[in-house]
């Protein structure tokens, strides 16, 4: 299922039913923030615990995100994984594949998240931001 209204959106989080991965760009830095609250508050409760993981995009490896994703949430139903500001233009051919086969094939335990606050995330221009979004 793919969200693109912000009207969409917020009836989707007000539902309380989570999908597997989101992609959080735009223009609307408050907005973002907001909803990207929100989306970590529905998925975990505490966020000091084993179940949320932050990464900053610009130092983490794809192998890294990988075994965070995938790694069963330790005494909860699911675990977050928030990943800010993954420069896609810097990614080479190997890491895109490993990300696109991560994204095939996402456990239903865990919710993952790349949000964009630094840089734009074009996926209207950017073919490596289209397949993300895709």
């Amino acid at each position: 299922m793919k969200i693109t209204d912000e009207t969409a959106f917020h009836k989707h989080l007000k539902e309380g039913s989570l999908l597997p991965v989101y992609l959080l760009c735009g223009k609307e830095q408050y907005l973002k923030k907001l909803y990207l609250e929100r989306m970590i508050d529905q998925a975990v409760d505490d966020r000091s615990g084993f179940n949320f993981q932050k990464f900053d995009g610009k130092e983490l490896r794809v192998e890294t995100l990988c075994d965070a994703v995938v790694s069963l949430p330790v005494f909860a139903g699911r675990k977050c994984v928030v990943v800010s500001d993954l420069d896609l233009e810097k990614r080479g051919s190997g890491e895109m594949d490993q990300l696109k086969e991560l994204l095939a094939d996402l456990p239903d335990t865990t919710v993952l998240i790349f949000c964009y606050f630094g840089i734009e995330a074009d996926i209207k221009k950017n073919a490596k931001y289209k397949k993300l979004a895709a």
